[in-house]
């Protein structure tokens, strides 16, 4: 009872401090004792909520800021997962002496499947996230200039040496001629003369069309020769540098960081 009496006695305060504002003292109509500790007792609340306003503000500064730092922090961590880049492995399983190749098997992984046709006459490497023409011989032998040219101009709809056009729906400057690393990245040392696992010689089922066993233009240029440019021969993982003015097969590749 006396707990229920206390309950109504608050409320009833708590009523009076609400209306406060409003309410005008007439003479001895009122206990001015009372109002006053009312009057104090409402500026008392209102300094505890100005404190308590000023604390929820602080405190909401201090966790945007620390969202601001994860943020950065989960930035960071993306970027090194994309630039992370670790040597895949060869591919070679056959072991020919202690701690040779075969026997340690160094290196990153590869994924299965190593590749994916996209049914839009391409295919991703799943090891290097690179995408393929899957015509491995579009063009036919071009110059290195021609080559160049003839990758970065290759889009959506756009016919090779008596091929259908692409339907990737890519635009001019989606694609460009493969780097020697790019090209090198697709050779596979598990058989007997390196060989790429895309040979469309059914040696892993690799999805790719027409692939030559012969040299393979890349894009880059012999450092200190400005006239030669290293090529690849796909049949044997040699590579090598040419003159600019011969002619070798091309082979388009986009994407890559």
């Amino acid at each position: 009872m006396h707990n229920i009496f206390h309950f109504n006695i608050v409320t009833a305060i708590v009523v009076l401090v609400a209306s406060l504002s409003t309410y005008t003292y007439a003479g001895d109509s009122g206990n001015p004792k009372i109002l006053k500790n009312l009057e104090n007792h409402d500026v008392a609340v209102q300094d505890n909520q100005a404190t308590i306003n000023k604390n929820i503000l602080e405190h909401a500064d201090k966790v945007n800021t620390n969202f601001d730092i994860i943020e950065d922090t989960l930035g960071k961590i993306l970027t090194a997962v994309k630039t992370y880049a670790p040597v895949a492995k060869t591919g070679q399983t056959t072991s020919f002496e202690t701690g040779d190749d075969g026997h340690l098997e160094i290196g990153l992984t590869w994924p299965n499947p190593r590749f994916t046709d996209n049914q839009n006459g391409t295919i991703t490497d799943n090891l290097t996230h690179l995408i393929w023409d899957k015509e491995a011989n579009r063009f036919g032998p071009k110059t290195w200039s021609e080559a160049v040219t003839a990758c970065n101009q290759l889009a959506d709809g756009s016919p090779g040496a008596g091929l259908p056009g692409l339907p990737d729906g890519s635009v001019a400057g989606d694609w460009r001629l493969a780097n020697i690393k790019e090209l090198m990245s697709l050779i596979h040392y598990g058989f007997g003369v390196p060989d790429t696992s895309g040979t469309g010689q059914g040696s892993q089922g690799d999805p790719f069309n027409n692939m030559r066993l012969t040299h393979y233009w890349t894009s880059t240029t012999n450092a200190g020769q400005s006239h030669v440019a290293w090529v690849v021969a796909l049949g044997n993982g040699v590579n090598n540098f040419l003159p600019k003015d011969n002619t070798n097969h091309v082979w388009c590749v986009r994407g890559g960081q």
